[in-house]
């Protein structure tokens, strides 16, 4: 069987120096150490997570300036650790705000307070009252690292979505790699954003839980669950990808997390369109 060595190939990538060097049996198996270094280079800096605590306690002094007895907290893939280098920051504005009218105009005084605190400068704060549930969008000046925040209020859902994550990703050590390179080929291919017809990070998680609870190539159970000890993680990426790529039934199935399986769309009034990728949400059923 030839053997890969660690430095073989013309391209340079930046989680390289995570590669172990070691002479590797075969192409997955040399995936699977390039997944590992991968998910390594994903963790976050120390630089990088203090750029996040400077904008989240600002945007907690602004909110609190301008939302009494409101409370900030943060949300998605900051949280559970699934995020892909230098995320967008979710936040949650947890207020007794009800009415959308009310929400509106808290959003627009946030976004003055934002700007008068040097958070944004103007242009780059939008706020998104249309939306179904209202935000704020923007990207912080380079004093604040240059990254993207949105700012929802009372949008609690993704608290209980990042507890189920955090959770499965205890209990399937595959998932958090897996879920990281999938999230990496969606977003380098522009496949990533579920408001252009993409999938976006929700479903994503939820594609690489279904393919690890069904197993769908038989595979031994070891190397799901025991993935680092087996390195199996090269062939549970090829397994995923040709899963979603060939066998599996858009036409007639959708994922349900909650189920552990892929059930059939027959009869299921809240899906509207038979062809498109469905994935049930978690805690608000159809």
């Amino acid at each position: 069987m030839p053997v890969l060595a660690a430095d073989s190939g013309p391209f340079f990538y930046p989680w390289h120096d995570y590669v172990s060097n070691l002479n590797y049996r075969d192409v997955n198996h040399r995936l699977h150490h390039e997944i590992q270094a991968f998910a390594a280079y994903c963790q976050s800096s120390s630089e990088e997570n203090t750029f996040y605590e400077n904008v989240f306690h600002t945007v907690e002094r602004v909110v609190s300036q301008n939302i009494p007895g409101a409370r900030l907290r943060k949300s998605g893939s900051i949280v559970t650790g699934l995020a892909l280098p230098m995320p967008d920051m979710d936040l949650v504005i947890v207020a007794n705000s009800n009415s959308k009218a009310k929400i509106k105009k808290q959003l627009f005084s946030l976004r003055a307070g934002l700007t008068r605190h040097g958070v944004a400068d103007w242009n780059d704060v939008e706020v998104r009252w249309h939306a179904p549930v209202p935000i704020i969008c923007l990207k912080t000046r380079p004093a604040y690292g240059s990254i993207s925040v949105d700012i929802g209020v009372n949008n609690t859902d993704g608290f209980a979505v990042a507890d189920f994550m955090n959770d499965y990703k205890l209990k399937m050590p595959a998932f958090r790699p897996l879920a990281l390179l999938l999230k990496n080929i969606l977003s380098n291919e522009n496949l990533n954003d579920s408001g252009n017809h993409g999938i976006g990070s929700y479903a994503a998680l939820c594609m690489c839980i279904h393919f690890l609870e069904t197993n769908p190539s038989g595979r031994d159970p070891a190397m799901i669950n025991q993935p680092m000890k087996s390195e199996s993680l090269g062939m549970l990426l090829s397994d995923l990808l040709y899963y979603y790529g060939v066998t599996f039934d858009y036409a007639n199935s959708y994922i349900s997390p909650s189920e552990g399986k892929a059930l059939p769309k027959e009869g299921v009034t809240w899906i509207n369109s038979a062809w498109a990728f469905t994935v049930q949400c978690l805690f608000n059923h159809g």
